[in-house]
């Protein structure tokens, strides 16, 4: 093969996968974090309404895999971004708290995953059965190492609460 060759050859097989009509995958955000810096690679998932979104609701998911992409991608994320990491990954504390407590955390700050989403839900009602949701699966943690962070946890979950009657316009 001549360089041009292999040069073409390795900017097809590192492209973007949603240049080529693909969803992203865990590993392929992991690969263009490491090849491109997490600023560019955010930058581009980013810019792309539909692909962000999808990322976004498979790291709600809770998968571990999923879970790893996000924590490449949250140092190099801020503002909007940044919010939108940390909705998603109050979510996934949900869905999958073990998993959100043991990989995510310092990452994302246990403080910001665990006292609910930026921009609450809807209704009062809806977000605190959010949070009481959030609180019965955190409460689910027995791994030994992830009692202090459960404990936490569960105390910004409370504390969130009294945050949402305040945002919501909701006495006790």
């Amino acid at each position: 093969m001549r360089c041009s060759q292999i040069l073409l050859v390795l900017v097809f097989l590192t492209a973007p996968a949603a240049a080529s009509g693909q969803q992203l995958v865990p590993a392929t955000i992991r690969e263009q974090v490491v090849t491109r810096g997490a600023r560019d690679a955010l930058s581009e998932i980013s810019s792309d309404p539909k692909q962000w979104a999808y990322v976004l609701s498979q790291i709600e998911t809770g998968n571990a895999d999923w879970v790893g992409a996000a924590i490449v991608l949250r140092p190099a994320s801020d503002g909007g971004a940044a919010s939108e990491l940390d909705d998603s990954m109050f979510v996934a504390l949900r869905r999958a708290p073990e998993t959100v407590l043991l990989q995510a955390i310092p990452v994302f700050s246990l403080t910001v995953v665990c006292g609910g989403r930026g921009d609450p839900l809807p209704s009062f009602e809806q977000a605190i059965d959010e949070v009481d949701t959030t609180e019965a699966a955190v409460s689910s943690v027995e791994r030994p190492s992830l009692a202090d962070k459960r404990r936490e946890c569960l105390s910004a979950l409370r504390q969130s609460r009294e945050h949402l009657r305040r945002f919501l316009g909701r006495t006790p």
